[in-house]
């Protein structure tokens, strides 16, 4: 039986009983942190017409209001008749920051054509256009991974190819079409033949390059944490359904270790950080937190999970760094200000604000440094939980839960660079500049980043933001046989530290989640 939906502005048929989640998901107007697992709370929908009874679950999750209204989880109910459904504001594509500008000089190889330029991270995706000829920048792309109606996090991703049959095609044909789409949409832009295109370079993690090589990820999940695409891959663009030149070739960066990608390889190419030179640390924030150092002719890294929250998600009242979220927020007596990414009417939290308000509340006294927010105005009650209430009109708050997951992020990464100089012999004032990369850190100030001990007060001063050097470092591989061959023999050159195997970072992660 062919059931419709109406929501967002658009009719939908699919079949009774089909999940309502993965409905709107697939139609691109819903997505999730945990990928409809009914974890995250985020797959928010009212339905307007006969609403079905709430379940146990999304009691839990949901106001008594919101339920009384018709609020619902659709990741948690299947469609059995027709439904008009009310959207939350669907968010807009991340904003990208781009760092395009070449730190090496190199000199290109001259080839003919045009090639494209990609970094898929696991919430974005960025590309550029460039002239083969001459390195010229004539177009750039970017859009949400469309994976992510299978969960934000590359967990919940590995879960979905390793436990659904056809799981693995699932996805990688949702992060194909992304890159028809970016390639058509820069074509378009500069009149060209998607056929001109003669190559693409792909810097990523090594979940989604497994995942666009339609390789199941599931040994990148458990011990040993096995690669089972190592090195380079030259994947034929034919072969991916990708409208490009006959024999084209998609280069894949190569990874690392099951936790070190393409992605970080490229932003220390782009960095230069296999010359010789100062001690320098770089440090990729994520769902997944890369750390590099570099002192003297030696590399040593490492990865931690840091989960979510600093993209918006898991966090009551979170959003991506798009239009109308709150950046950065400061507090002035009982007085709370904020900006927004555009300027425009307040939306969401994204986790620059999320830092700017934790950070502006240990300002103000109103949280000890176990992460417990103070029984002092402007923070009150709501529902049995203290809160910061940001925006009143809007219902935009900062829970006590929110501050939680900020802690897990802090103590996961600030933990990491502790054990990482500690397993080096070095210590915090020998660094002597830190490189923040990726467009997400692009958005945390110093201020925040030392002010909530996200790293040490060493570092101050000595923070240089790369933004999306991913990028940067495909850009080089493409243009240049002599950057892939620099980019290949960097991963070889880096020595990955394991921190689960020392009792040591679970130490110090215990002692960062405080806010000394």
């Amino acid at each position: 039986m062919q059931v419709e939906i109406t929501a967002g502005g658009k009719a939908l048929q699919t079949t009774a009983g089909m999940n309502l989640y993965r409905v709107l998901a697939e139609a691109g107007l819903l997505d999730a942190p945990c990928g409809g697992l009914g974890r995250c709370g985020k797959c928010r929908v009212r339905v307007i017409v006969n609403p079905p009874a709430p379940l146990p679950h999304e009691t839990e999750l949901l106001s008594a209001p919101d339920l009384a209204a018709g609020w619902r989880l659709a990741c948690l109910h299947r469609v059995e008749a027709g439904l008009y459904i009310e959207l939350p504001l669907h968010g807009s594509a991340a904003v990208v920051h781009t760092f395009l500008g070449d730190i090496d000089t190199f000199t290109p190889d001259a080839a003919q054509g045009y090639g494209l330029a990609v970094d898929i991270g696991t919430t974005t995706l960025a590309a550029c256009l460039v002239d083969l000829r001459n390195g010229a920048q004539l177009a750039g792309s970017s859009c949400l991974n469309s994976q992510k109606s299978f969960g934000q996090d590359v967990v919940s991703r590995i879960y979905h190819a390793q436990n659904t049959s056809g799981g693995t095609l699932e996805l990688q044909a949702a992060v194909v079409e992304d890159l028809k789409a970016m390639l058509t949409e820069a074509c378009a832009t500069t009149g060209l033949n998607p056929g001109q295109i003669a190559m693409a370079s792909v810097a990523a993690n090594p979940t989604m390059i497994h995942l666009l090589a339609g390789v199941n990820p599931a040994p990148l999940a458990h011990a040993p944490y096995t690669l089972v695409c190592r090195g380079p891959l030259h994947l034929p663009a034919r072969a991916l359904e990708l409208p490009m030149a006959d024999k084209a070739v998609v280069y894949c960066l190569p990874a690392v270790a099951a936790n070190l990608g393409g992605d970080v390889v490229g932003g220390m190419l782009a960095a230069g950080m296999d010359k010789q030179g100062p001690t320098r640390m770089f440090i990729d924030f994520g769902t997944n937190g890369e750390i590099v150092l570099s002192q003297g002719d030696k590399l040593y890294s490492c990865s931690m999970a840091m989960g979510p929250a600093l993209e918006g998600m898991n966090i009551k009242c979170g959003m991506r760094a798009a239009a109308g979220a709150i950046d950065d927020v400061s507090i002035e007596g009982e007085t709370i200000s904020y900006t927004t990414i555009g300027g425009g009417a307040p939306r969401g939290l994204a986790g620059s604000g999320l830092l700017a308000a934790v950070s502006a509340l240990r300002s103000a006294g109103l949280l000890d440094a176990s992460g417990r927010l103070q029984p002092i105005k402007p923070v009150c009650e709501r529902q049995t939980q203290r809160c910061l209430v940001i925006d009143e009109m809007e219902d935009i708050i900062l829970t006590q839960g929110d501050i939680r997951q900020v802690q897990l992020a802090k103590g996961a990464i600030r933990s990491g660079v502790e054990t990482l100089l500690a397993r080096t012999g070095c210590v915090p004032e020998s660094v002597e500049e830190v490189l923040v990369a990726g467009g997400f850190g692009a958005h945390l100030s110093e201020q925040s980043l030392i002010e909530t001990g996200l790293l040490p007060r060493q570092f101050a001063g000595k923070i240089r933001y790369l933004g999306n050097a991913a990028l940067a470092g495909a850009r080089l591989c493409l243009l240049s046989s002599a950057m892939r061959q620099r980019a290949e023999r960097l991963a070889g050159e880096i020595t990955y530290i394991e921190l689960a195997m020392g009792s040591d970072y679970q130490q110090r992660f215990m002692t960062a989640m405080s806010f000394d």
